[in-house]
């Protein structure tokens, strides 16, 4: 009701069901996007000619994989060795299921690297700049990210971020991929 709508910042119950409909054609939108990003990768991968990939390379996305999945676990206010015991597997058991994937992620690396050099895809500073502004925003209650977020490998991550992106609109625009699959 009004009330409830008021509660939440809104005049009234109407302003909030506008709100709630457009987050929620937003948040459609943005699966679809990622759904359709996925099936280009996949699709681009599975036409690339990839030689075998060195072990360093999958071992360590393998790794970095893990490592994402410990910091995202104690963000949710659980120790690592809960959540193994939890899904009863070991560090190294859950290592080795995150191979395949961590080829896949490898693949696309490797890809979006080569299209990007052969397109000449780059990130300007500025770009990098505005994406630093926006995540400093969208973090500003957590200090030590301010310091993180401005050291050179994080630069270096959003560069890759960006670019990625570009990529990825690239192949949206000029590959016919749904043909190539």
């Amino acid at each position: 009701d009004d009330a409830f709508a008021k509660a939440l910042g809104q005049p009234d119950l109407a302003a909030l069901r506008v709100i709630v409909e457009s987050n929620l054609s937003e948040e459609a939108t943005k699966k679809a996007s990622d759904a359709e990003e996925i099936e280009i990768l996949e699709a681009a991968i599975a036409k690339a000619k990839v030689d075998e990939l060195p072990d360093v390379l999958v071992t360590s996305e393998a790794h970095r994989m893990v490592e994402e999945l410990d910091h995202g676990v104690q963000r949710q206010g659980l120790t690592f060795d809960e959540y193994l015991k939890s899904i009863k597997k070991t560090r190294d058991q859950l290592f080795l299921d995150m191979a395949p994937e961590a080829i896949k992620r490898v693949k696309i690396a490797l890809l979006t690297r080569a299209v990007a050099d052969r397109e000449h895809i780059e990130v300007d500073d500025a770009s990098i700049e505005t994406e630093i502004q926006e995540q400093l925003k969208r973090y500003q209650g957590e200090p030590e990210f301010k310091d993180r977020i401005q050291s050179e490998e994080a630069r270096d991550y959003v560069r890759a971020t960006l670019r990625n992106r570009n990529v990825i609109q690239w192949l949206r625009e000029h590959v016919a991929w749904k043909e190539a699959k």
